[in-house]
């Protein structure tokens, strides 16, 4: 795999093709110590040494969801990406009670099914609504929009 790289740009340096190649990764979901940095995505490294642009798509927020861990403790928000991209970056910031200040901001990126799912420890009763402000992913552009879509717990 890592010899696609320099065959794309024989200028590079042997740090240059690490950064490209970790950079290009999709993450499983595991912690880094399990997986490394994750699955090497070999057109998007190459694209990346070759300096060509991938063609950009138009990824979309399509669902929030809400659930709870077993004791109820503890609250789970998953933001489902359309089409389901991996290794997206999502940032969001979830709101209690329609408060003005965030009760809790995070950024997390997504699994293979598009899906990133942040925790919130010990999440107060209350009702929960959630505002994305970020998502990256490589290829694509957010189209800024999300379902308004809130929770009581």
């Amino acid at each position: 795999m890592a010899e696609l790289v320099p065959a794309a740009n024989s200028n590079l340096s042997n740090a240059e093709v690490r950064s490209i190649l970790q950079q290009t990764t999709e993450k499983l979901g595991l912690k880094q110590e399990h997986q490394g940095y994750g699955l090497v995505m070999a057109d998007l490294a190459v694209q990346a040494a070759s300096g060509t642009t991938p063609q950009t798509g138009t990824v979309t927020v399509s669902n929030i969801g809400y659930s709870l861990s077993r004791n109820a403790k503890h609250m789970y928000v998953s933001v489902q990406l359309n089409p389901a991209v991996a290794s997206a970056s999502v940032s969001i910031e979830v709101h209690l009670n329609e408060g003005s200040s965030p009760y809790y901001t995070g950024t997390i990126t997504t699994d293979t099914a598009g899906v990133a799912k942040f925790t919130i420890v010990n999440a107060p009763s209350g009702t929960y609504s959630t505002v994305v402000t970020d998502v990256t992913a490589v290829g694509y552009i957010w189209d800024g929009k999300f379902p308004d879509i809130s929770y009581s717990k």
